[in-house]
């Protein structure tokens, strides 16, 4: 794979979590507005999880 193909896959990993990540953001709102703590904490984690398999990917893109 070509460094510009690795770019582009690079590029489109990251535009697909990021739409994750803003729903996110969205479903934080929501619980922060209804002082729903456990459901923070829930989302807190999967961001945590979205993070590091978005790295994975990535890291899979140099093999």
């Amino acid at each position: 794979m070509t460094d510009f193909e690795k770019k582009i896959k690079t590029k489109l990993i990251e535009d697909e979590y990021a739409e994750k990540f803003h729903r996110l953001d969205t479903e934080a709102s929501i619980a922060h507005i209804n002082h729903d703590n456990q459901e923070l904490c829930r989302i807190n984690e999967k961001r945590v999880q979205l993070e590091a398999e978005m790295q994975v990917e990535k890291n899979l893109l140099g093999f």
